[in-house]
């Protein structure tokens, strides 16, 4: 049994004011006359009654856990779990709300988190406590009256081990986690955006289960092309800038130089090979094309995205949006079937029953022919299979899953 348990300390403080009664004598002789005068100030001071309601609520898993059963809330102040990781890269991971329903602000005294793993345990276990943001829970970080912040707890059997890392025999850990709040004394830390993960996700338009809908990660821009219960898969709006630049001057050979400084990302510029409906170039020059694969680069066959140049570009983008706030749960190239039912037809070689989104750049896809040659689309809605050497083409335009966690 793995345990959490939360403590909370009524430890108040209220300061009582006192009622201050001022009397002021004014006296004043002029010849004849005197004039006495006496100036009474009488006030009072009223405490309204205050409220001490530190609580936990609201605890939800994370989507993929290995179970979806909610840890068990005892009266607000406990929270229980248990749980079995039982391969490589399970985790159980859940979020509970620390509100602060009370009238009194209210500041983290002590933060015990138990036990310390070995060193030997750490090889094959996660154990993390943050807010949902993030940021580290710590002592002196300050909750304000009314206002409520999310803690995740993610416990994980760790996939980076080596088989000397994995334990002997079964592993029973019971965890804990104790949050000590006392009434703030003003000297509190404030917690980003109050521990609330703020996704980096956003819907430009549509939805995420509504195919041609378009999400961007920060400035990196996506088009649905399918989705699950818990996961939505995107293609790239453009290519990546990456590989090669191809000029033409309409009389001489055509000029292809290796981009000067690729970005790895996305670039409107990056579209690849355009040409018009009697198929020649326009919109040069051309940016973000490269071969498949090649000699030193590639898979057990040419044509195999396992590792070719395109995959090594493709991982290297995955990378990128990770350090945008987004882990996608795969990043690859487009197959000829999703083009299939995006509208595509290999049969006709055509993707003109598509959405014009589906050809808006020249772009290689993952899956190859028997006589191995790749897949691509052409940006004027043509949709063939061509020699993986190609290097005036077409680019790459990475294909995305991601989880629905991060539209909520």
């Amino acid at each position: 049994m793995k345990r959490i348990n939360f403590n909370i300390k009524d430890r108040k403080v209220l300061t009582l004011g006192l009622c201050l009664v001022a009397v002021c004598v004014f006296t004043l002789t002029i010849a004849y006359a005197a004039l006495n005068a006496v100036l009474t100030i009488q006030g009072s001071a009223q405490v309204s009654s205050a409220d001490w309601d530190v609580h936990l609520a609201n605890p939800k898993v994370t989507n993929g856990s290995v179970t979806t059963t909610v840890p068990t809330l005892t009266t607000g102040k406990s929270l229980t779990f248990s749980t079995t990781l039982n391969m490589p890269g399970d985790f159980y991971e859940f979020t509970v709300d620390v509100v602060n329903s009370g009238s009194i602000d209210a500041m983290i005294e002590k933060v015990t988190k138990t036990p310390e793993l070995t060193a030997d345990q750490a090889k094959f276990l996660k154990y993390e406590v943050s807010y949902a943001n993030g940021e580290s829970v710590a002592n002196k970080q300050a909750i304000a009256a009314g206002v409520t912040m999310p803690i995740k707890v993610r416990v994980e059997y760790r996939k980076d081990l080596s088989s000397t890392d994995l334990p002997t025999g079964q592993v029973q850990l019971t965890l804990g986690l104790v949050l000590d709040y006392i009434q703030s004394d003003g000297t509190g830390s404030s917690v980003t955006d109050n521990g609330v993960y703020v996704s980096p996700v956003n819907v430009v338009s549509g939805d995420y289960d509504t195919v041609g809908s378009e999400i961007c990660i920060k400035d990196e821009c996506f088009y649905v092309i399918s989705s699950t219960t818990d996961t939505v898969t995107m293609l790239a709006k453009y290519n990546l800038h990456v590989g090669n630049s191809l000029t033409w001057d309409g009389v001489n050979d055509p000029v292809i130089t290796s981009l000067a400084s690729p970005t790895g990302i996305q670039d409107s510029s990056a579209r690849g090979a355009e040409i018009n409906a009697e198929e020649m170039p326009i919109n040069l020059p051309w940016v973000g094309m490269t071969v498949f694969s090649s000699d030193s680069q590639k898979g057990a066959k040419y044509s195999d995205y396992s590792g070719s140049i395109v995959e090594k570009y493709v991982n290297s983008y995955n990378s990128y949006l990770i350090t945008q706030g987004v882990t996608p749960i795969e990043a690859r190239l487009i197959t000829i079937d999703e083009l299939e039912s995006l509208g595509c037809s290999g049969s006709s070689h055509s993707c003109s029953g598509a959405s014009s989104w589906v050809y808006a750049t020249s772009y290689w896809t993952g899956s190859s022919t028997v006589s191995g040659d790749v897949f691509s689309v052409v940006s004027i809605g043509n949709f063939g299979h061509f020699n993986y050497g190609r290097d005036d083409s077409f680019g790459v335009r990475p294909v995305i899953v991601i989880s629905k966690d991060y539209f909520n």
